[in-house]
């Protein structure tokens, strides 16, 4: 029987090792991609080992290896290429345009419901269908001729994403217009700013003095003008320079070392027509206790996502984390359907289907959860070619093959497994405890997993005529084609996780007790971000706020958004070798465990007797300290305001009944005692020279007083 072949949208621009090809289609049994710079067809080194046009499993070897990745074709209009070229996100549309949710949600109600687009028709439409929920949530009902223009000029039916409704209609001007008299000499002054280093105010003071110039007629570079020249304030100036302040001007201001450190840090039966057309996604907890042995950790049960292709009842993604379920874990899911599977080796020369289970979701059905809700998420899947669809109240056979599916997977997994969990009757009638017989790690279940998902798929299924569901899968992809999804970069970094609010500093970003850093980034991003800053900025004290987005399952990267390039950069973790692939659950029960080790090995209240007599013994050192100290509070306390703001004050004395002595932290054993004990211990000479002893009168040991006018002659016998 045939492959499936694969299929791309149309237009669509495919970057091969970041070179763009257009799709030709196929050449006998051969994926032809052309490069237009070139004029000639991407040619690789084959599986056996001769060199020529990809086929169908060396386009799968690209793809595992994420060498390609799929644009959307290219807009000849200046605006939506602008906006194709950004990554906004569902959630920044408020910020950039308030009507553009209500775009975007208008276009895509008449789009699912497949109204004609007519002013009328949309009108009819929008007037039964826009509740009191969509005006509280994104705006006033708009006017249907408004819509049919929404429709025609920004995406197309189930591709409309959020940066196409942003309105691009700025009024800032992208380049200067040179024949403006008043916008050149502006210009002009607020680079004197950066090249002598002229404060804000002077930077004014010589703007407006050479305006005025040019209005009376008195320069000898411009004209008078029949209508004199606005001449703009002081803030107009200072925002200027602030919008050229970045790492070159400062460099010329300050000098290239200051600039230096300041910039660079480091219901009823499911059915379905073909393959991927609809998809069932489903999660549980799953049988088994997982351990960490470096760590001597049990991490818990971790969580199983499945995907499950209604029309064969074939497993076509799977996901297994310590993360619970989420907008974020089916974005996962999502994107590992996308990609080609991983079986066994042996089943997978033998079945070759198993590995090329793959391909763009027309429709994923999930649960109907508040934590699996989300439109910035429905939006993102939406820039795929996958439409989100929640299963209704009461309807659990809307689910039933992916409950079943789901729970026998767990079954097969799990119970051939030590520390597999039983429920909690049965546990105490047989006095066993899961946890404490855990002993499997996370990659032997994922392994385990893998094989049992491929057993399942190449076994016969009773509900199909005894066909295997790889069988069946193979047929019916067969009739329509591998559809490879464009944007999967930008559909994972818009369904990531988001820190709205994160620091930027010149050695990079702080998170989860690490630290995210990149030479090169972290020098581009603060020289674009510190003039949005205003003047909240010192030297050595450069910081930005940032939107920080995450992948939960590896820690060893972020993604930080760049508010003036309108793109996402990444950080990578300082400590590589024990981030990369790190779960951020299993990295916070590590904190937890190191912390509990932390205080066991010594309790809070013996550490804090041990820093009280550090302290009394600091006090100890110089007695006349705490005097000193006493006549400077009381001489502050004698300021009124001061007074008012500390309230009374009766004991100025700060000193306690407790002291410390040296001998409370060197031992003394003499045969513990090293040479610098002995030294330090030894008793010392008064600094300043001998002080004149004190004469005893009662005392007749005391030693006599040393002569006043004593002399420094030779002594005799040495003239």
């Amino acid at each position: 029987m045939s492959r499936p072949r694969n299929v791309f949208p149309p237009g669509a621009l495919v970057l091969i090792h970041g070179v763009g090809h257009v799709w030709q289609g196929y050449a006998a049994n051969f994926l032809n991609f052309l490069d237009p710079n070139r004029s000639a067809p991407f040619v690789m080194k084959r599986r056996d080992g001769t060199v020529g046009m990809p086929t169908d499993d060396d386009f799968e070897d690209l793809l595992e290896a994420e060498a390609v990745e799929i644009l959307p074709p290219a807009s000849t209009d200046k605006t939506d290429a602008v906006r194709n070229a950004s990554e906004w996100c569902y959630d920044d549309l408020k910020d950039l345009d308030p009507v553009a949710k209500v775009r975007l949600a208008a276009c895509t109600m008449c789009d699912a419901a497949g109204v004609p687009n007519g002013a009328k028709a949309i009108d009819i439409f929008l007037s039964a269908k826009w509740t009191a929920k969509h005006e509280a949530d994104v705006g006033p009902r708009p006017k249907g001729e408004t819509v049919r223009k929404w429709r025609r000029t920004r995406g197309h039916v189930h591709s409309r994403l959020p940066r196409h409704m942003v309105a691009m209609q700025g009024r800032m001007r992208l380049a200067p217009n040179v024949s403006d008299v008043a916008a050149e000499v502006r210009a002009k002054h607020v680079l004197l700013h950066f090249a002598k280093d002229m404060p804000y105010y002077a930077v004014h003071d010589g703007y407006e003095a050479e305006m005025n110039a040019i209005n009376e007629g008195r320069s000898d570079l411009y004209p008078k003008p029949d209508v004199p020249h606005p001449v703009q304030s002081y803030w107009t100036i200072y925002r200027h320079c602030i919008r050229l302040k970045q790492r070159a001007t400062e460099a010329e201001r300050i000098g290239e070392a200051a600039a230096y450190q300041d910039y660079e840090g480091g219901g009823k039966a499911l059915t379905a027509r073909f393959a991927m057309q609809k998809v069932i996604i489903d999660h549980t907890e799953m049988d088994v206790y997982c351990v960490d042995p470096e760590r001597r950790m049990v991490f818990g049960r971790p969580w199983l996502s499945l995907a499950v292709d209604v029309a064969t009842g074939a497993i076509v993604g799977h996901l297994i984390s310590f993360h619970e379920p989420s907008t974020w874990t089916i974005s996962k899911l999502l994107l590992e359907v996308a990609k080609p599977k991983k079986p066994p080796a042996d089943l997978a020369e033998q079945f070759p289907a198993l590995r090329s289970m793959r391909g763009t979701i027309r429709l994923a059905i999930v649960d109907n959860g508040p934590e699996l809700r989300s439109l910035s998420f429905e939006s993102a899947a939406k820039g795929i070619g996958t439409s989100i669809r929640w299963v209704k109240k009461n309807h659990p056979r809307h689910k039933a093959k992916g409950e079943r599916k789901l729970g026998t997977l767990n079954r097969y997994v799990c119970w051939r497994l030590r520390g597999r969990a039983i429920p909690i009757a049965e546990s105490r009638r047989r006095d066993y405890n899961g946890e404490a017989e855990a002993f499997h790690v996370i990659d032997e279940v994922e392994a385990v997993t893998r094989h049992a998902i491929a057993h399942l798929n190449i076994r016969p299924n009773r509900l199909e005529g005894k066909r295997p569901p790889a069988l069946l899968w193979e047929e019916l992809a067969g009739q329509h084609g591998l559809v490879n999804p464009p944007n999967l970069r930008a559909f994972c970094i818009e369904s990531m996780p988001v820190i709205p609010a994160a620091t930027l500093t010149n050695s990079g970003i702080e998170l989860w007790g690490m630290r995210y850093q990149g030479a090169r980034a972290v020098q581009e991003l603060l020289g674009d971000l510190l003039p949005l800053e205003g003047r909240r900025r010192r030297a050595g004290k450069q910081t930005a706020t940032v939107k920080v987005k995450y992948d939960p399952l590896n820690i060893g990267s972020i993604w930080v958004w760049n508010v003036k390039t309108r793109q996402y950069v990444e950080l990578r973790a300082s400590d590589p070798e024990y981030c990369e692939g790190m779960p951020l659950a299993v990295h916070k029960q590590v904190l937890a465990q190191m912390k509990a080790d932390g205080e066991a090995y010594i309790d809070p209240a013996t550490l804090r007797a041990t820093r009280n007599r550090l302290v009394e013994f600091v006090k100890a050192l110089d007695p006349n300290a705490s005097a000193r100290a006493r006549a400077a509070v009381a001489k502050l306390y004698e300021i009124p305001r001061i007074r008012a703001l500390t309230g009374p004050i009766e004991h100025l004395d700060t000193s306690t009944a407790e002291s410390a002595a040296m001998a409370d932290f060197i031992p003394a054993q003499l045969q513990s005692l090293t040479a610098l004990d002995t030294e330090i211990l030894a008793p010392r000479k008064p600094w300043g020279g001998r002080p004149r002893p004190a004469v005893d009168d009662d005392d007749d040991d005391a030693p006599a007083p040393r002569p006043v006018g004593r002399s420094r002659r030779r002594h005799p016998q040495y003239e």
